[in-house]
């Protein structure tokens, strides 16, 4: 992503809002896109001595991008899916956050990577309305910092568990599947908290260092 102080537009770099400690009514989130392809995941997997399973492979690639969203220490989950990864994507994602926020009278600070996305003109002109920097802002990490966002835990959980080693039969199957799979994320917090804070004191050091708790 590119550089510049962004602090007008609600995305802050290195620490432009995240440096005071989590105040009451202020939730944590992390968020990131993903995509799902119907080209099979392969990972290891069990099977009889001398015999390789084979896992047959689509003529053609699909890409179904996902953008999504956890909350620390409750494993709530948003997200959006649509056919391409792009800001308005991550700007659908961002107006669900903040109307959940506004809703609630609360305030989200949203972790997320430094991808040109996260920094385009729409989200930013979002961003900086009044309104919206009431109840939303977003802290981007610093480069390649896939470590720090608890969701690419979640992501690449769900490609093993889900996805891997199996072709779907058809594309209508594959997308089912994908938002079969958000829809039980979004209603299983407790799941997903499991998964994206199984090393909870090295993610809370993580965060401490980074100055946002």
């Amino acid at each position: 992503g590119g550089g510049g102080d962004h602090r007008a537009g609600g995305v802050s770099h290195d620490g432009d809002h995240a440096s005071d400690s989590l105040q009451e009514g202020v939730e944590l989130w992390f968020s990131d896109e993903v995509e799902f392809h119907l080209l099979p995941h392969i990972t290891r997997m069990w099977m009889p001595k001398g015999r390789q399973f084979r896992v047959p492979s689509p003529g053609k690639n699909q890409k179904i991008p996902v953008f999504g969203a956890v909350q620390y220490g409750t494993g709530l989950f948003v997200y959006h899916i649509q056919d391409k990864k792009n800001s308005w994507g991550f700007l659908a994602l961002l107006t669900k956050l903040y109307e959940r926020a506004r809703r609630r009278g609360t305030k989200i600070l949203l972790v997320a990577d430094n991808a040109s996305i996260h920094e385009a003109s729409c989200v930013e002109r979002f961003l900086s309305q009044p309104e919206v920097r009431e109840h939303l802002s977003v802290y981007l990490l610093p480069t390649y910092c896939p470590d720090l966002n608890l969701i690419e835990r979640l992501w690449g959980h769900v490609k093993r568990t889900g996805f891997a080693n199996e072709l779907f039969p058809s594309r209508t199957a594959f997308r089912a599947h994908v938002i079969r799979t958000m829809q039980q994320l979004r209603h299983k917090p407790s799941s997903v908290l499991g998964v994206v804070q199984k090393n909870q004191m090295t993610c809370s050091g993580a965060m401490a260092t980074m100055g946002i708790v």
